[in-house]
């Protein structure tokens, strides 16, 4: 029953199909179709054999600009213009002619009165040399260029990061990080850069490091100035770390010379991680165990709280015991 009814749909189909090709594939339905297409031609080659215009576009890119310059105008980032040629060329120039550029160059102009003027006709020369030989330029826009603008100021500042870089577990710095270059010379109003003490990097979000990296990162960008570099190397030195145990003999800090302490045990053990570079260059003399004369007027008991310091900035974890001692005091 199925097979009935789509073969006889596929009848009613080709009945269509024939009927509609009898109607459109006649011998006048192609006359006129050959009439047409002589006549498309005739048009097509008139067409391309008179004068006829069509609208260009170039963007402009902008030099000689001063860094103690900053521009307030908006500048145009294109110019166009009606350019006129034979309608052959001129097709010839649309299929391919590439997105081009023009340079204005705006050095030695500006004279420190806010505002500049330059007038685009100077970019006719310019425009010319990429056209079709016999093109004509007109209506070029815009055709002058105004632009305002103000004088900076400068001033030298370090460069900053605003972030810690995360570590992985086991890994320490092996030295500082290093940020090239580390100063840059910004340029904004004198008022502002009297706010300033230091550019920053753009804070980035990275994962744990376990080895030593280099990141090239921008400034935070200033919305009335800008330094004289947009980008700034980062060299994150990264090392394994592994503990190391000193013992470190206590002292007494302010002490009458009559008085002599003496506490148990006579030393603290200190235990901290560090760099496996730096692990011989961290001894006993980095750190100090002292008990303060000041707190034994406060102490109850014959125990007293031991401070413990150190100068070393890339030592961590550093844990030491006992953090109290006992103490005998002796007159000599």
């Amino acid at each position: 029953m199925q097979k009935n009814a789509w073969t006889s749909i596929l009848k009613r189909t080709k009945t269509i199909i024939k009927q509609v090709a009898e109607v459109f594939f006649t011998k006048d339905t192609a006359t006129f179709l050959l009439f047409v297409c002589l006549a498309s031609a005739f048009w097509f080659m008139h067409t391309i054999g008179t004068r006829r215009a069509m609208t260009v576009s170039f963007d402009l890119v902008y030099v000689g600009i001063p860094n103690d310059v900053l521009i307030t105008t908006e500048l145009p980032q294109h110019v166009t213009f009606s350019l006129k040629n034979e309608g052959q060329k001129l097709m010839s120039y649309y299929l391919n002619a590439d997105a081009d550029t023009l340079v204005v160059d705006l050095s030695n102009r500006f004279d420190g009165s806010g505002q500049l003027t330059y007038d685009m006709q100077l970019l006719k020369s310019d425009i010319q040399r990429r056209l079709p030989e016999s093109s004509q330029i007109e209506d070029l826009t815009p055709e002058l260029l105004t632009l305002n603008y103000l004088k900076l100021g400068q001033k030298l500042l370090p460069v900053r990061l605003l972030e810690s870089v995360p570590l992985a577990p086991e890994c320490v710095l092996a030295d500082s990080i290093t940020i090239t270059p580390s100063l840059v010379t910004v340029y904004a109003p004198q008022a502002v850069l009297d706010t300033m003490h230091f550019m920053a990097v753009k804070p980035f979000f990275i994962k744990p490091l376990a080895k030593t990296s280099v990141f090239k990162k921008s400034l935070v960008a200033l919305e009335s100035g800008h330094a004289d570099v947009s980008e700034v190397e980062i060299n994150v030195p990264v090392e394994l770390s592994t503990e190391k145990t000193l013992e470190i003999p206590i002292q007494g800090v302010n002490f009458p010379p009559t008085i002599l302490l003496r506490t148990f045990p006579a030393f603290v053990r200190v235990t901290f991680s560090i760099g496996v570079s730096r692990f011989n260059a961290v001894t006993e003399n980095d750190f100090k165990a002292e008990v303060f004369y000041e707190e034994l007027e406060h102490t109850k008991q014959h125990q007293v709280k031991v401070h413990l310091s150190t100068l070393q900035t890339d030592v961590l974890n550093v844990r030491y015991a006992p953090a109290e001692v006992e103490f005998l005091l002796e007159k000599e």
